[in-house]
């Protein structure tokens, strides 16, 4: 994938009717049912997570080391782009960055707004992200410069918040 295909907002995937970024979709938005707000991009630029599952609804710090990861989400602010957020499957290694391939991540990730973003004095990044749906990556496009993988947006299944089970297992998976 080109650099510009992100940077200008163009759409990546050539003969497609669903468009592949949030701002290619907002276009002609006036025209469409307030109800729906805009169309997610069929790419994203991930963010990996070495701790802590996110899921939608729940708004979360997200820790950023210096590095490749703080360029992406720096790139993902200036051009006000989603994100996508995938956890790393073996959090103990502690493998550097660079080294990470597809194998290493789970595949079902959520798409995430960035809200708000803090400077570390090492460089790193404090972002407070608003996770929105979930999606399953199809693949992984690149790695460099920043990891960006083909997703599938998944459907939600309704469930009773108030049932004890699920409010159980919920807090079972967050402790």
């Amino acid at each position: 994938m080109k650099e510009d295909s992100i940077g200008n907002n163009k759409a990546v995937l050539k003969g497609q009717d669903t468009p592949n970024t949030v701002n290619e979709a907002m276009e002609g938005a006036d025209k469409l049912p307030t109800s729906i707000n805009y169309v997610f991009p069929n790419e994203l630029i991930i963010i990996p997570l070495r701790s802590r599952p996110v899921f939608p609804g729940m708004m979360v710090p997200i820790m950023v080391a210096p590095g490749k990861i703080t360029n992406a989400v720096r790139y993902i602010i200036e051009n006000n782009l989603p994100a996508g957020v995938l956890l790393l499957k073996d959090k103990g290694t502690r493998k550097p960055i660079e080294k990470i391939k597809a194998r290493d991540f789970y595949r079902i990730g959520v798409i995430v707004r960035i809200l708000k973003k803090l400077n570390l004095p090492d460089g790193g990044l404090n972002i407070l992200v608003n996770p929105i749906k979930r999606f399953k990556v199809i693949k992984f496009i690149e790695f460099e410069p920043y990891i960006i993988a083909k997703v599938k947006y998944l459907e939600e299944e309704e469930y009773d918040a108030k049932d004890m089970e699920i409010r159980a297992l919920v807090r079972g998976i967050l402790a």
